[in-house]
């Protein structure tokens, strides 16, 4: 619920919301929030698709999102993760200025164990020129140093038919097409997301 607090008091409210269950149940959070009054002016379009795992969800979302229902934009939305009330606007406010892909820095507050663990990520960096930049986050997917395609991320339909392929560990891909300048990317110097990691999540940036 503290996920969907956050989503709820966004600054920026134009926007329909895509919930789906890949166990099949019928269960839908956000219809019962709109029971209660919540996200009145949102649209809710509910799936359910038996799915293995997150991954395959996404992807079924997505493609569901801008192939189906003819989107521009996603934003991505993890219903464990905690956001700034100002991400929605900040974000699309990039997209609107030509950038493919905006994603931002953000702040771990839980290890996979449930314990507190206070860790700021910092994505957004100085670079002398725009290939220094496209090289570092190459350098970084590689690593597994953020999550793909980056930490709390806006995209359109440009980047999703780029990047839809490179779900982990297929980092190279997405690699090829950022250093071709195929897509725009920025990262806001905010700390927009609040991260809770999970126990299949644990790679180098959290040691």
């Amino acid at each position: 619920l503290e996920c969907l607090k956050s989503v709820y008091l966004q600054t920026y409210t134009e926007y329909d919301i895509i919930e789906m269950c890949y166990d099949q149940s019928d269960f839908s959070l956000i219809r019962m929030l709109k029971d209660k009054g919540l996200f009145k002016k949102n649209k809710l379009i509910f799936l359910n698709k038996e799915c293995v795992d997150n991954i395959e969800s996404e992807n079924y979302i997505f493609n569901y999102a801008f192939n189906k229902l003819k989107y521009d934009v996603c934003i991505n939305i993890n219903i464990d993760d905690i956001y700034d009330n100002n991400r929605f606007m900040l974000q699309i406010k990039k997209i609107e200025e030509g950038y493919d892909i905006v994603s931002s820095d953000y702040k771990i507050f839980q290890n996979h164990e449930g314990e507190k663990y206070e860790r700021d990520v910092k994505i957004s960096k100085e670079f002398k020129d725009d290939y220094e930049e496209r090289l570092y986050y190459c350098k970084m997917m590689i690593e597994k140093k953020v999550t793909l395609p980056f930490s709390c991320f806006t995209f359109n339909k440009k980047s999703w038919n780029l990047i839809k392929k490179v779900m982990f560990p297929e980092q190279l891909y997405l690699c090829k097409n950022i250093l071709s300048k195929k897509i725009r990317i920025h990262t806001c110097n905010k700390f927009l997301l609040y991260h809770r990691i999970h126990n299949k999540q644990i790679s180098n940036i959290y040691k």
